[in-house]
């Protein structure tokens, strides 16, 4: 698939939270159609989807079904189960592809995957064990965030260590995650992060491997304030 897409062409939106119904918007205003699929029986995307699939992702007759109604699919967060993957590549294009879904799905990947490009992130440590947490905190230090490396969002799967004492706490409330009980054998130790400002780049690439690049965006503190640099800005031209 790489011509764009025609008006009225639907896209398959995985996820209905708010990021698929922001994409819904965003499609109607280029004259395209979205299709969501959700597990859940009310998600916010149906109010402005053009359809709605309610049904478990590892539902495959309905899979199948949102396949047949749409020209290409996507999902609104990464958390989407590989094995309903497996089931649509085979039906429609998945944009982006597969290998973009397993790296996002798992933090110390991601880091390992941006640090393998050589960005530079906050420093990090693999923490499978409550060894590997006394090993880590040694390494880098207090203040640190130990964070669940699959499912947790918008501050869940996550816990501030503060003193040597907040270890055990932590440890315990990743047991505790209903997203993810077993988060403790998949941790990893970010440190320094409170006074680290966030930079993002938005990069959009083509099936035919054409790319633009966005002006690099700062961003102050978590979901606090973000602004455009001019310095960067400036880099880029």
């Amino acid at each position: 698939m790489n011509e764009p897409l025609k008006t009225g062409a639907v896209i398959g939106i995985l996820g209905g939270g708010q990021l698929g119904r922001m994409l819904c918007s965003a499609a109607s205003r280029l004259g395209l159609r979205a299709h969501i699929f959700d597990p859940a029986s009310a998600p916010p995307a149906a109010d402005v989807a053009y359809a709605t699939t309610c049904a478990a992702y590892e539902d495959e007759a309905a899979l199948r079904r949102f396949a047949a109604d749409v020209d290409v699919i996507t999902y609104e967060f990464e958390n989407i189960p590989t094995s309903a993957l497996d089931i649509l590549e085979k039906l429609c294009p998945i944009r982006p592809g597969r290998e973009a879904l397993r790296i996002s799905q798992d933090r110390l990947t991601e880091k390992d995957f941006l640090t393998g490009l050589g960005l530079k992130t906050a420093p990090y440590r693999a923490v499978d064990t409550r060894q590997d947490l006394s090993e880590a905190v040694d390494a880098l230090g207090l203040p640190a965030i130990l964070k669940t490396r699959r499912f947790g969002y918008d501050g869940k799967g996550q816990a501030r260590l503060s003193t040597q004492e907040d270890q055990a706490p932590a440890i315990y409330s990743q047991l505790t995650l209903s997203v993810a009980p077993r988060a403790v054998l998949w941790m990893s130790l970010w440190g320094g992060v409170a006074v680290m400002p966030q930079r993002y780049i938005f990069s959009i690439k083509k099936a035919s491997a054409e790319r633009k690049t966005e002006p690099i965006l700062l961003r102050l503190r978590i979901l606090s304030n973000t602004k455009l640099s001019g310095v960067f800005t400036a880099a880029l031209n």
